[in-house]
């Protein structure tokens, strides 16, 4: 439900080191990059690079926690990561061979669900970049 709260849990300093957080976004970003670019034939990698870089994403957030809200504030809004179950259902129906019949219909179907999902809490997040004040958007609560 934090997803939908638009609620950021600011800290004074973030639980790890800086370098920490850098370097594990750097590692997941550069990673699922090279899956998706380097085997584009694979639909398998390419859903396997994509879960990476959505795991890169929620990695970020450290560094916009107490900055001021510049031209990439939205970022801090945007959740990337509410993807993340629909790329997983994808993967899992073509690792380590892609399904027939019955399953490959059944994990297509909530994967298109997860989809959706996904792309609702997407909006009400991004809706916080219009309407940051939730008495102006009380659909929100």
């Amino acid at each position: 439900m934090l997803f939908l709260s638009g609620a950021q849990t600011a800290v004074a300093s973030p639980p790890l080191p800086w370098a920490i957080y850098f370097v594990l976004s750097v590692c997941f970003g550069a990673v699922g990059a090279a899956l998706t670019v380097v085997n584009k034939h694979d639909a398998r990698a390419a859903w396997l690079g994509g879960i990476f870089v959505l795991a890169a994403a929620p990695l970020t957030s450290p560094f916009y926690n107490g900055r001021p809200m510049g031209e990439l504030g939205w970022l801090w809004f945007v959740r990337f990561e509410a993807f993340t179950p629909a790329f997983m259902w994808c993967f899992a129906s073509a690792f380590p061979s892609p399904l027939v019949g019955r399953p490959a219909r059944f994990f297509s179907s909530v994967g298109t669900g997860a989809l959706a999902v996904g792309i609702v809490v997407a909006v009400i997040n991004a809706s916080f970049i219009v309407w940051p004040d939730p008495a102006i958007a009380p659909w929100r609560l």
